[in-house]
Parts: structure tokens; sequence; C-alpha cells
């Protein structure tokens, strides 16, 4: 739903995406979801549905906790998916040089599994329940959804949450900054927050080549250029 609300407001922002690459990010948004929703099923299946260790009195202070901990756990990987070890598997995400709802879920499926287990095991970790697990997953796609949307907006709330006006700076080519996936907290901790008055011009890689937007190319990609 917030990917269709999105589109409605990048036309009337009058910076709408295309067809194509709206019809390329539902695609990969359905199936970035199953991947994600696989990998922690499965888990649960072998290990057994956590049946959460805290009381229903701190349910919100447990998804605080939650939320905070895979924050922290995604920012780091998201930084190493900028490294020269990680950019192959997350240089994908960052190939388009147009902004818009659609690059939400865009994504190598290697990284994509990566993104879900960074997210699950603070989880694990707390004795988080699958309820916790819900209403944290919900806030979390929420809000990077939003932030993917092409309009220069939210700039206020930006030093709480990611919003479109600081996120498409981290698209800018060679940007090292603003990780975060819901919350800029770590940002502003590691000091990697930067959000100027202007809005970024540029968009895409450093390096970007010819046929960029072909799926093929874009899975094959890590291995053309060396893993690790």
């Amino acid at each position: 739903m917030l990917m269709v609300f999105g589109i409605a407001v990048e036309w009337a922002w009058n910076r709408p995406s295309s067809l194509r690459d709206c019809l390329a990010g539902f695609l990969f948004y359905f199936g970035a979801e199953l991947v994600g929703a696989i990998c922690v099923l499965t888990w649960w299946y072998t290990t057994g549905i956590p049946e959460g260790a805290w009381p229903r009195s701190l349910f919100l202070v447990e998804c605080l906790s939650l939320l905070v901990l895979s924050e922290v756990s995604w920012y780091w990987l998201h930084r190493w998916g900028h490294t020269r070890q990680g950019w192959p598997w997350h240089r994908w995400h960052h190939v388009p040089d147009r902004y818009g709802v659609w690059l939400t879920p865009i994504g190598h499926p290697v990284f994509v599994v990566m993104a879900v287990v960074s997210r699950v095991i603070p989880g694990l970790a707390l004795g988080a329940s699958p309820e916790a697990y819900a209403v944290v997953g919900i806030f979390q796609m929420g809000i990077s959804t939003v932030g993917h949307y092409n309009v220069d907006a939210g700039r206020w709330l930006s030093r709480i949450v990611v919003t479109p006006a600081l996120h498409r700076w981290h698209h800018a080519p060679g940007a090292r900054v603003n990780y975060g996936l819901s919350l800029t907290l770590w940002d502003q901790v590691f000091r990697t927050y930067y959000l100027p008055r202007r809005e970024a011009a540029r968009l895409g890689v450093k390096d970007q080549g010819p046929g960029e937007y072909e799926i093929s190319d874009q899975l094959l990609d890590p291995f053309r250029r060396g893993v690790g």
C-alpha cells in the first residue's frame, strides 16, 4: 500500500517514476518479502517458534529494544555493503540514476538475505516474540519505503527517522553517509549523518556502464567483480 501511495505522491509532486521502474519495483518488492519470510519461517521451523521471554506488560519496551538493536545491526551491515568487500553485493541498489519508491526493494538476493538475518539475530538474543518482530518489521519497512519517495520532504523529521530528503544523499555517487534503515540514531552516534540544505543533484554509481539495468547482469555482477 505504501508503494502505491508513494507512486501517487510522486505524481502529485511532479516527479513520477516510469511505468517500467514501478513494475520492476513491485516485482522485487514481493520477491524480497518472500525471501525474507522463507528465511525466518525456515529458522523457526528448525529451531521452534520462540515463545518470547518478555512479559506482555513490557511489550512496548520489547519492541523499542528490538528496533534499536536491529537498527544497529543493519547499520553495520549496510556500512559493510559500502566497503570493497561488500560493495559487489550491495551495488545493485545504487545503480539506478533516478530516485523513486520503486527503489526500496531493489537489491541482490544475497544481500537481501543478509539484511533479513541482520534484523533477526538481535531478536533471538533478546528473546523477542513473533509479535514484536511483526511490529518492528512493519515499522522499518514502512519508513524505508517512504524514505525512497522521490520528493524533497521530511527534513524536520530527519533527526529521528529516515526521510526522502535525507536518504536521497545516500544514493549520491560515492556517498558514505546515512546508512540507517528507519532510524537516524546510529548515523548520528557514528557521525555518518549528512543533510545539507540543498538536494543531491546526481544519483547512481561512479562506474556506471551500459546495460546496468539488466537483471541477469546484476545477478552475476558480484562474481565478475570478484567476491571479497
